[in-house]
C-alpha cells in the first residue's frame, strides 16, 4: 500500500488533520505496533489474515509532547473500525493507571472524531484481578474490553 493509498484508507489520517505529530507516526497495517506487543495483540484480537489498514503508535509519537503523562499505546485501523488496544498489567494497582491512561486518549481530539472505537486492554502476564470486582466493573464501565493473553 503506497502513502496514496494510505490517505484513501486511513480514517485515522482524514480525521486528524490538525494533529500533524500523530500524522507523521500512522503506518501501513501493523508496522506502527512494536515487535514486543505485535504478536500479542494479533493473537488475542484475531487479526491475523486480516486487511489492516493502519496503525498508530500512541504512546512512542507523543512521548515527547506528553512526557509525564500516562498514554495508551496504540490504535488499529481496520475496514472502518478502529480498536484503542492497551497493553498493561491488569492488576487492582493499575486500574487508575489504566483509566488515566484512557482519560488522556479520549482527551485527543482527532480520537473524539473516530467512529466505532473499540477500547482494550491487553495483558501480558495473564489478568491478576477478579473480573466481578469492583476494579473489574470500573473498566467495564469506562467501556474497556479485558482480553487475557
Amino acid at each position: 500500500m503506497t502513502l496514496k493509498e494510505l490517505s484513501k484508507t486511513c480514517k485515522i489520517k482524514k480525521v486528524c488533520t490538525e494533529c500533524e505529530d500523530i500524522i507523521s507516526c500512522i503506518k501501513l497495517g501493523l508496522k506502527a505496533i512494536s515487535n514486543r506487543d505485535r504478536n500479542k495483540i494479533q493473537k488475542r484480537l484475531n487479526l491475523k489474515g486480516k486487511n489492516i489498514n493502519c496503525s498508530i503508535n500512541l504512546d512512542s509519537c507523543l512521548e515527547t509532547k506528553y512526557l509525564n503523562k500516562n498514554r495508551w499505546d496504540y490504535i488499529i485501523q481496520y475496514g472502518m473500525k478502529h480498536i484503542c488496544v492497551e497493553v498493561h498489567p491488569i492488576t487492582a494497582k493499575e486500574i487508575k493507571v489504566i483509566i488515566g491512561k484512557l482519560n488522556w486518549l479520549l482527551s485527543l481530539s482527532c480520537v473524539k472524531k473516530l467512529d466505532k472505537k473499540e477500547l482494550v486492554l491487553i495483558s501480558p502476564n495473564g489478568v491478576k484481578l477478579n473480573l466481578r470486582s469492583r476494579e473489574a466493573k470500573q473498566l467495564a464501565l469506562h467501556g474497556i474490553k479485558i482480553n487475557r493473553i
